[in-house]
């Protein structure tokens, strides 16, 4: 074989790999469109199951699954306790695209549901500097009967960062707590928030 063939066999080889590459990858959007689609179509349910079926597939899917952001909002409200968790869940893990979820989200730090009330907690710290509208909120949280609300109180409070400096003293004040996840959490938040 000439050296001009071999060079003519590996470019079109590349090539090959190149077209196989883009098509898997086209396909793979394709159908993590097609997943979201389903998804939303399942909170439009009437039925819990399948709406928490529907946010929790959104969840897994994350960013990508930004277009159920307004179909997501209403759900938590919504009288299933597992459905208010879940989308609040998704919601979070959508992250930055559902950033005006964080006024809806605030509320359910006060919901009767401790998972509820956690899950609100960990999403609103996944929106960062975005949620700091929740640091009294999230600051108060930190006294909440369940130690699982309290810790990711916490820990939301520092991955909103500096932005949450009013609500040192209460992490202080959460150093102090009877459960050692929530003493950690807050000492993390505290170096968090003021770099120190």
């Amino acid at each position: 074989m000439t050296r001009k063939r071999v060079v003519w066999l590996l470019l079109a080889t590349a090539g090959l790999v190149l077209l196989l590459a883009a098509g898997i990858f086209l396909l793979g959007g394709d159908k993590q469109a097609k997943e979201v689609r389903e998804g939303i179509a399942d909170l439009k349910s009437p039925r819990a199951s399948v709406r928490n079926r529907g946010a929790k597939a959104l969840a897994q899917i994350g960013p990508a699954a930004k277009d159920a952001v307004p179909t997501l909002i209403p759900l938590l409200q919504d009288n299933n306790p597992r459905v208010r968790t879940h989308a609040a869940r998704a919601l979070g893990k959508i992250g930055g695209p559902a950033k005006s979820a964080v006024s809806d989200l605030i509320p359910l730090l006060g919901d009767e549901s401790p998972p509820v009330r956690k899950d609100a907690a960990e999403a609103l710290g996944r929106f960062g500097a975005d949620a700091k509208d929740a640091v009294e909120p999230l600051a108060q949280a930190l006294g909440d009967t369940d130690v699982n609300v309290r810790r990711e109180a916490a820990a939301a409070l520092g991955k909103i960062g500096p932005a949450a400096k009013d609500a040192v003293p209460a992490l202080q004040a959460a150093q102090r707590d009877g459960e050692q996840q929530v003493r950690d959490a807050a000492a993390y938040s505290v170096v968090k928030i003021t770099k120190r």
